[in-house]
């Protein structure tokens, strides 16, 4: 045999997508919004492609008409679904900041605001930020606006007695104290010396220990902590701030009924989109006609699009399906009844790769009697139970917040005793995954949720 080179013909398997395969993945892939926006794109560059009924999205991104309406009717399907939340009924604030402070800087006797004051005040409350926080030093002020210091300190002074309390703060600490000097309570010197002097001990160190540190009754220190917490450290956040307010929009709905867990796309989600019937005529013209093989072509690829779109919309709601009965007791029951579940499990229940299953879970969510949750929340972990079974670490989280707020304030439960409370129920955890899981779901350790 003799070596050398040469250029030979060798047959080989490669896997090809199909530009429909293709794009259908790419569309699974996206989240709701990105759907939205990907939709409003294909329509602005393909005439031959058309909102069913002459609607569209207003451009996409940055006001959005169809994403509000959207939003709105997520919310109107929420409030339905958990009329009872008070939260859900809540009025949104829509006046921004500036135009709050405005307000009231225009009803100010001119005598309180003497020139440069109303110049320096408008500049001020232009650069807080959303908290309502000064964004700037008064040296970095008077710079910027060619005048004395002290006619900017005058002007924050008039800033600070506006509402909302505690606005045009320059830190946690002034905000703060801004705020209680207009409480009358007999526990304000000490709440002020705790902002003062301590506030960086007050969610570290335990109750008893802060109260020797001072020297001051246990029961005195409780209620100045009871007035601190009572404070609002970002007092500009419930004010309305420009831009396109985001929202969640379900791409489908789960509602337990007594036969099972019906699961259908929500509209808001899923535009109606049409072919063209103004331009279909065109595509009898005689094939050498340019007019012809463009819209041709463009009808084509609108064809291609609205399928990939439809196979998307039947993957996530099998996939959805699948959830629903596999989590119903989740559904019917809240965060107690999830039940450990992974994407191969349905992946394998569904006949499609694990892949697939994520892509069509990733960023999508899903109206349940609890809330819009993301469908990828439906799977989770599990830990061994005595009866061999095993329970999702939600479950296990919810069974802690549980035991934790039925707790005695004045005797609270240490990560080893929930650990054996759980233990009881037939629940095999360590101390360590208990403590992880508190601090999972936000709740301070024992030593601070003790109260007197």
């Amino acid at each position: 045999m003799r070596s050398g080179y040469g250029m030979f013909q060798q047959p080989s398997a490669k896997l090809r997508l199909s530009p429909y395969m293709r794009q259908t993945i790419t569309l699974l892939k996206l989240s709701t919004l990105e759907l939205l926006e990907a939709i409003q794109q294909e329509v602005n560059k393909n005439p031959v492609l058309d909102y069913a009924g002459g609607g569209d999205f207003g451009g996409l991104p940055g006001g959005s008409r169809a994403l509000r309406r959207a939003g709105r009717d997520s919310a109107a399907a929420t409030a339905g679904a958990n009329a009872a939340d008070p939260l859900l009924h809540t009025a949104a604030n829509d006046r921004s900041l500036e135009r709050h402070l405005s307000e009231q800087l225009s009803l100010l006797p001119q005598a309180e605001l003497p020139p440069p004051l109303p110049r320096i005040l408008r500049f001020l409350i232009g650069s807080l930020d959303e908290s309502g926080y000064l964004t700037l030093s008064v040296q970095e002020a008077a710079s910027l606006l060619r005048t004395a210091q002290e006619a900017v300190e005058a002007a924050l002074a008039v800033l600070h007695k506006l509402d909302p309390p505690g606005v045009g703060a320059r830190s946690l600490q002034e905000c703060l104290l801004l705020q209680l000097s207009e409480v009358q309570e007999r526990s304000r010197p000490l709440a002020a010396e705790l902002i003062r002097c301590h506030l960086a001990d007050i969610g570290k160190r335990p109750l008893p220990m802060l109260a020797a540190r001072l020297r001051t009754p246990p029961q005195e220190l409780q209620t100045a902590l009871n007035e601190i917490k009572r404070l609002h450290p970002r007092p500009g956040a419930r004010f309305h701030h420009a831009g396109l307010t985001p929202y969640i929009v379900p791409e489908v709905i789960l509602e337990p009924h007594d036969a099972g867990i019906a699961v259908y796309a929500c509209p808001a989600a899923w535009p109606r989109l049409s072919l063209s019937r103004d331009y279909e005529r065109l595509l009898h013209a005689p094939a050498h006609d340019e007019a012809g093989a463009f819209v041709q072509g463009k009808w084509n690829t609108a064809r291609l699009f609205l399928r990939s779109l439809e196979q998307r919309r039947d993957t996530i709601l099998r996939v959805a399906r699948a959830l629903a009965e596999e989590q119903a007791d989740y559904l019917r029951q809240g965060p107690a009844g999830l039940k450990p579940l992974t994407l191969r499990e349905i992946a394998d229940r569904l006949g499609l790769h694990e892949s697939t299953v994520s892509r069509a879970v990733s960023g999508k969510y899903a109206q349940t009697p609890w809330g819009v949750k993301e469908l990828k929340s439906f799977f989770a972990s599990g830990l061994q139970t005595d009866v061999g079974d095993t329970a999702s670490s939600a479950s296990v989280k919810a069974q802690i917040q549980t035991r934790i707020l039925e707790e005695n304030y004045a005797f609270p439960y240490s990560d080893q005793q929930l650990a054996e409370l759980l233990r009881q129920e037939g629940i095999r955890i360590s101390r360590r995954t208990v403590a992880k899981y508190r601090e999972e779901l936000g709740i301070p350790p024992s030593t601070l949720r003790r109260r007197l």
